[in-house]
């Protein structure tokens, strides 16, 4: 019993201690709360409300700039859009029309491939009776020949074959000239004791006299280096007979239209 009434006494200690230790563990562990003079408070809180209207404001403004932004971007990207549209229309169009450009070629080519077809085959367009004529040629006389050149020349006025046939009649006529000349060719001894019988070399109209003497006028002439006086000389192409069975040309030097000299050329024409 004296054991019993011992062990509740301890018990009864124990928890009065614990209860003691537990309240002065709260009253430790109590937080400190600090105060401000309601001045303070006035000035902090105006300053809050100060600092959240300029936030405010500034995103006020953040926000109506980036809408700006985003207005202006979408008005770039319809831009964009537009002359998009816009060059694909254009490179549509040129394509098509390369594409006409091409077809034109193409024909122009188709074209061009028959021309030189037609040109090759006008070329050859009377190559055989040009032949024959010229075959021709060689045994009849230089009128004749170009009589028939020249009505060669009415049926085919245009082509390579009418270029040769055009060549051909000058080529006769200089032959006719040449023959001419020849006629009344003679050794340079003749022509030189005519000149002296019709006095020519006292002639002050040497060039007048030679003409009408030779009975045609000077082929060519060509006039000396000197300032002080008239040098010429004439010359008449195969006027001049020679015994090695040529042609000669005439030559006659003047100074002041008077004959200073008579001699034949130094080239001999068959």
């Amino acid at each position: 019993m004296n054991r019993f009434l011992l062990l509740i006494s301890f018990l009864t200690t124990f928890l009065v201690s614990c209860q003691d230790e537990e309240s002065t563990a709260q009253e430790s562990v109590a937080p400190h709360v600090e105060t401000v003079l309601k001045s303070e408070y006035s000035t902090l809180l105006a300053k809050y409300f100060a600092e959240s209207a300029d936030f405010n404001e500034t995103l006020k403004n953040l926000k109506s700039e980036m809408l700006a932004d985003a207005e202006s971007r979408q008005a770039t990207i319809e831009a964009l859009q537009a002359d998009g549209i816009l060059k694909h229309a254009e490179i549509s169009s040129l394509k098509n029309s390369l594409a006409e450009n091409q077809a034109k070629l193409n024909d122009c080519k188709e074209i061009g491939v028959a021309l030189r077809a037609e040109l090759k085959g006008a070329k050859n367009l009377g190559a055989s009776e040009y032949a024959d004529i010229f075959e021709r040629s060689g045994n009849i006389s230089h009128e004749h020949s170009i009589r028939l050149f020249e009505v060669f020349l009415e049926k085919y006025p245009t082509g390579s074959v009418s270029q040769k046939a055009q060549s051909r009649i000058n080529h006769h006529k200089r032959q006719m000239i040449i023959t001419k000349n020849r006629t009344f060719a003679r050794p340079l001894r003749i022509w030189q004791s005519r000149f002296l019988a019709a006095r020519l070399s006292t002639s002050t109209q040497a060039l007048s006299a030679l003409e009408s003497l030779i009975g045609r006028k000077a082929d060519s002439g060509k006039r000396g280096s000197s300032s002080e006086f008239k040098e010429i000389t004439y010359f008449w192409r195969d006027c001049i007979s020679d015994l090695a069975g040529g042609f000669r040309d005439l030559v006659v030097e003047t100074v002041d239209d008077k004959i200073t000299r008579v001699y034949s050329g130094e080239t001999l024409n068959k």
